[in-house]
């Protein structure tokens, strides 16, 4: 910026796929072989077999009967919101605009502790089908979410669960010391299709563009729902994914295991060396975003060639979040240097 080279601590590629070399050469050979895009639908005459073998692989290593792979993570929500339109639809606090259906969308609960609190009550009083849309993760503030409530909903109603998992898919549940492929962790989707009752259905959506660095989205569900997807309009009119990138990924499996673990050792560098200030943030295990309610940590970073992500959100009206963003491309001198940043910023 203004011919000074910063450090980037924001963003959220958290693997930093697309200035990982691995990647790059397979998304290269992905462009000789597929082109740069595909302007076609997916339910044109003639098939790409790559969209079917990812979208059989994902669904595998997630533990779900099917998923299907879209040119966005905001496609992904509005495909499985529309197909609900007959549902009443319960919004959890601060769910992302891809699940939103209707205008002025906002929950009507004040906050989680709220939200934990009165779900049964208002699903008992209602007698048509209900949505529940729903944050797998919390990557602004770095707060913990209880899912308790899930295994709780009433076994007598029409209940469906939407999840976004676009923060986490990726990065969680990946056991460092037993795994050796990336089958072994993937995403939260078994992990609410374990907790939900029978009756629940789950549905989990996300962006593909966060961690695994491919512009696009996924839906993970049931067989009825994705075929449902696949007839629908909106999928049939719109331009897939760019399949070069799809290939690049299944071609590129044994390295993303490989920037998941350099990630988890910057993670675990970085609170080594900050253990005496941690508590000016807030931080989930495991998780490479670090929240502050310091909002004047961005420019004190700033003026020593630091950047760090600070805007308002979710509106342009709203109070900025504050947040250290650690990626995979990281090296151990540049977790150095921020640490000792912070060490001049809070004890000078």
């Amino acid at each position: 910026i203004d011919n000074i080279d910063l450090l980037f601590f924001s963003g959220t590629s958290y693997l930093g796929i697309g200035h990982q070399e691995t990647f790059r050469k397979a998304l290269y050979d992905g462009f000789e072989r597929y082109g740069s895009i595909y302007s076609a639908s997916r339910n044109n005459n003639i098939q790409l077999g790559i969209y079917q073998e990812t979208e059989k692989y994902l669904a595998e290593i997630n533990d779900a009967e099917a998923s299907i792979t879209t040119s966005s993570g905001l496609l992904a929500g509005q495909l499985v919101v529309r197909s609900f339109e007959d549902h009443l639809f319960i919004y959890a606090p601060d769910v992302h605009p891809a699940l939103w259906f209707g205008q002025n969308i906002s929950s009507q609960f004040k906050d989680y502790d709220d939200f934990y609190s009165r779900i049964n009550d208002i699903i008992s009083k209602v007698n048509i089908p209900i949505v529940i849309c729903c944050n797998s993760i919390d990557p602004l503030r770095c707060e913990k979410y209880n899912f308790n409530w899930v295994s709780s909903l009433p076994q007598d109603k029409d209940i469906t669960l939407i999840f976004d998992d676009s923060h986490a898919l990726g990065l969680v549940n990946l056991d460092f010391e037993d795994s050796k492929d990336f089958k072994h962790g993937f995403g939260n989707y078994s992990f609410f299709s374990a907790l939900a009752p029978d009756n629940v259905r789950v549905i989990v959506i996300s962006s593909l563009a966060k961690a695994l660095g491919i512009p696009g989205g996924i839906i993970f569900g049931d067989l009825d729902v994705i075929n449902k997807i696949k007839n629908s309009p909106y999928f049939i009119g719109a331009s897939p994914i760019i399949p070069a990138y799809l290939d690049a990924f299944m071609k590129s499996q044994k390295h993303y295991y490989s920037f998941n673990y350099r990630l988890k050792e910057n993670i675990d560098l970085f609170l080594s060396l900050n253990n005496h200030l941690l508590y000016h943030f807030r931080y989930l295990e495991n998780y490479p975003v670090f929240f502050s309610p310091n909002n004047d940590l961005y420019q004190d970073l700033m003026r020593k060639n630091i950047f760090i992500s600070s805007f308002a959100y979710p509106t342009a009206e709203s109070t900025p979040i504050t947040r250290i963003v650690l990626s995979s491309l990281h090296t151990d001198s540049d977790i150095r240097i921020l640490s000792n940043a912070l060490n001049e910023i809070f004890y000078n």
